[in-house]
């Protein structure tokens, strides 16, 4: 499959609007946002959301336009030390496994790399085949959790040295 990964832009502002409604409809535990909360958002919202003023977005798009996957990479100011942070990752079900999830995070790495020694992110304890892949991908469990905000379970932190 021939597919190119790039940053949004905010004339994709549709596509990553459609993406991301796609994705809370599958898999809404993995997120923070819920499905109506994103139906609620008016076209500013996506625009500056795809412009890439509130994180850095990647897209896996098909050689026929069609938006594959996403993954986003936000810095994390709340900590003591602020450090790159891995959100909103998403491939579409059908190419789940053909490596669209790889080329993204590679590029969300990159983007990491210039911000900061380490990757973090957070995954649904229940979540095992997003746990496998984090760790194929030298994630490991830092040791921290907290309950997830809508769900039962716990959202576990995990971490990649990337340099």
């Amino acid at each position: 499959m021939d597919y190119t990964v790039r940053a949004t832009t905010e004339d994709d502002w549709a596509a990553y609007r459609a993406t991301r409604l796609e994705m809370l409809a599958d898999s809404p535990s993995a997120f923070g946002t819920t499905l109506d909360e994103a139906l609620a958002q008016d076209e500013a919202f996506w625009r500056r959301r795809a412009s890439g003023a509130t994180s850095f977005t990647v897209v896996a798009i098909a050689e026929d336009g069609r938006w594959l996957g996403s993954m986003s990479g936000v810095v994390d100011l709340e900590r003591a030390t602020p450090v790159p942070l891995l959100m909103a990752v998403y491939v579409t079900p059908d190419v789940r496994g053909t490596g669209v999830a790889d080329a993204l995070l590679e590029a969300v790495e990159a983007w990491a790399a210039e911000r900061g020694e380490a990757l973090f992110l957070d995954v649904h304890d229940a979540n095992a085949r997003a746990m496998r892949f984090y760790a194929r991908h030298g994630y490991e469990r830092t040791g921290h959790a907290y309950p997830h905000p809508r769900d039962p379970g716990l959202e576990v932190e995990m971490r990649r040295m990337l340099v």
